[in-house]
């Protein structure tokens, strides 16, 4: 069903002559000033399939809150938001990403739960104070990313048991951490490593 909501979304939102990727394209300035905090303005997403293998492997419930840090366009935390019914928080610098995932959500409010609870922040995912501080479970697309500014972006979730990276970060929690692995499907190769990290007090 989530799926089938996105597709249509999808059709709605983006023209079949277009390359859909490309209304999260960035002018020049935007993109300087991206890389310029220590981000990277490269777009690219996790697949469905890499979030639903995420979901199999973690409890979700009424308390729990997902973030996409990094989270463009809004369709994974879409997805995500559809498969759980959870309260889902998005945190994109980027103003044109961030105007896109608006749009999207907008499209979206009546396939979502009643009631449920969606936050797109426009700031840096380095913002200790931003929404992203009372999430659960966090979803980061650090391919591009250096281990120190991933570190520093998760250093703003505090209450998160459950964290999905693309590149190994050893340093996580203090290394007391289980971990689980794959190679799925992500916007940039079909069998990207994966890595779902579970704090060990967080059974």
């Amino acid at each position: 069903e989530a799926r089938r909501v996105l597709r249509l979304l999808n059709f709605v939102l983006f023209d079949d002559e277009t390359e859909d990727i490309r209304l999260y394209d960035l002018d020049e300035a935007e993109e300087q000033f991206v890389d310029s905090v220590g981000g990277d303005s490269t777009y690219g997403e996790l697949s469905c399939d890499m979030i639903d293998w995420m979901l199999e492997q973690i409890p979700v419930d009424s308390d729990t809150t997902i973030c996409d840090l990094g989270s463009g366009g809004g369709r994974v935390l879409l997805y995500l938001a559809l498969r759980t019914g959870c309260s889902v928080v998005g945190v994109e610098l980027s103003e044109t990403r961030h105007r896109s995932a608006e749009d999207l959500f907008h499209l979206a409010t009546p396939f979502l739960q009643p009631g449920q609870v969606f936050t797109l922040h426009q700031g840096s995912m380095l913002d200790s104070s931003g929404p992203q501080c009372a999430s659960t479970v966090v979803v980061i697309t650090n391919l591009l990313f250096t281990e120190d500014f991933a570190l520093r972006a998760l250093a703003t979730t505090p209450l998160a048991r459950h964290v999905l990276v693309l590149k190994p970060l050893p340093k996580w929690a203090d290394g007391c951490f289980v971990e689980r692995v794959a190679r799925l499907p992500t916007s940039w190769r079909r069998d990207q490593h994966v890595s779902l990290r579970t704090r060990n007090d967080a059974h």
